[in-house]
């Protein structure tokens, strides 16, 4: 069933690409035919080397919907435009960060290639906010990038829930360092807080970090038992364990200084 829904979004992707740029193309076909018709062969390569970015960007569409690394690397190296948009004025980064599952080293690739996280839909979001908009996006790779976020706003809070998840201990410091409150809940998934989704995702470290941070344990704990979820209350319990077995040994070795 998920290799039907990727090949129908790679068909999609293509269709996409290719109309997007279909107005580019016919021009210049037309100006191509013109060139070699009169023999203006400083012309026909000039035109030659436009079609071939066109190529290009959309290579790197379907790249993208592939989820495919070494094409996007190849399109790019071939000219293709990071900034580029589908026929849906989404740009290929905030396409590619919608869709984290298997392209965040996509939207890492893009970022240094010099696409701008400002530009991400026709209509005036950014690629940070339709990532954070996607249910499988991946919008702390952006605050990973350095991109400032207000870390009252939704998307903040979107953005440390992806990195939990994805286990980036950096990006969940950087938040939480600028602001983010510890105790937020997730309006999205039964105001679940920041530790049910670590210790959700298997995310251990992230977990001791949070608690760390301040995060409340018990209160998680019966979230988690109200829910009925006996495997995410035994998970809970079993980092609630680790941290205060690591918070004894701490002490232990204080008190022997």
């Amino acid at each position: 069933m998920k290799r039907c829904a990727r090949v129908v979004l790679i068909l999609m992707a293509t269709a996409s690409a290719v109309t997007a740029q279909v107005g580019k193309l016919e021009p210049l076909q037309r100006a191509l035919s013109e060139a070699v018709d009169t023999h203006d062969f400083e012309r026909a390569n000039h035109t030659l080397s436009k079609l071939a970015l066109l190529v290009a960007d959309i290579h790197l569409q379907v790249a993208i919907a592939e989820a495919d690394t070494s094409a996007v690397a190849e399109a790019l190296s071939a000219g293709a435009d990071p900034n580029s948009y589908n026929a849906a004025g989404v740009s290929m980064l905030a396409a590619a960060a919608a869709q984290c599952q298997d392209t965040e080293p996509i939207v890492e690739q893009l970022l240094r290639a010099g696409a701008d996280p400002a530009q991400g839909h026709y209509g005036g979001q950014s690629a940070l906010e339709v990532a954070a908009q996607s249910s499988e996006g991946c919008p702390h790779v952006f605050v990973r990038h350095g991109m400032e976020v207000d870390v009252s706003s939704a998307d903040a809070l979107r953005a440390m829930i992806s990195g939990i998840r994805a286990g980036d201990q950096q990006v969940v410091t950087i938040l939480l360092d600028g602001g983010l409150d510890i105790h937020s809940l997730d309006p999205q998934h039964d105001e679940w807080s920041l530790l049910l989704h670590a210790v959700d995702a298997g995310q251990d470290q992230v977990a001791s970090l949070l608690l760390e941070w301040g995060a409340h344990g018990e209160t998680a704990l019966a979230t988690a038992r109200a829910s009925g979820d006996a495997s995410l209350a035994e998970r809970l319990e079993q980092a609630l364990q680790l941290a205060g077995d690591s918070d004894i040994s701490r002490q232990r070795k204080q008190s022997k200084k």
